[in-house]
């Protein structure tokens, strides 16, 4: 089972994110339809409200126009992603970024 949400191009498969799992996140969102070059993926987890284990993965943009990279889940209690492009606009879900509950 995966995650999608049509609205912001946002896909997380599979959708029950887990401490150390890899997963893939695919994005079709408004950088993407907006004709972005390259597009990097933000991610890093949280106990609390603020970000730990931040990194930044450039993702590979797909025949169907879409953009997917695969990362390893860091240890945290919620994953959190946005997406940049090469000119640094972001996609960070009007501030709220995309926020995902990691199992252990």
């Amino acid at each position: 089972m995966s995650y999608n949400d049509y609205d912001t191009g946002v896909h997380v498969d599979p959708a029950t994110v887990i401490n150390n799992g890899i997963i893939e996140v695919s994005y079709s969102g408004m950088l993407s339809q907006e004709g972005a070059k390259e597009i990097y993926l933000h991610y890093g987890s949280s106990y609390l409200e603020d970000w730990a284990n931040v990194n930044d993965v450039k993702m590979v943009k797909n025949p169907n126009g879409a953009f997917s990279a695969n990362l390893t889940v860091p240890k945290g209690n919620k994953l959190n992603i946005c997406f940049r492009d090469n000119a640094y606009n972001w996609d960070n879900n009007t501030g709220k970024n995309y926020v995902f509950e990691i199992k252990k």
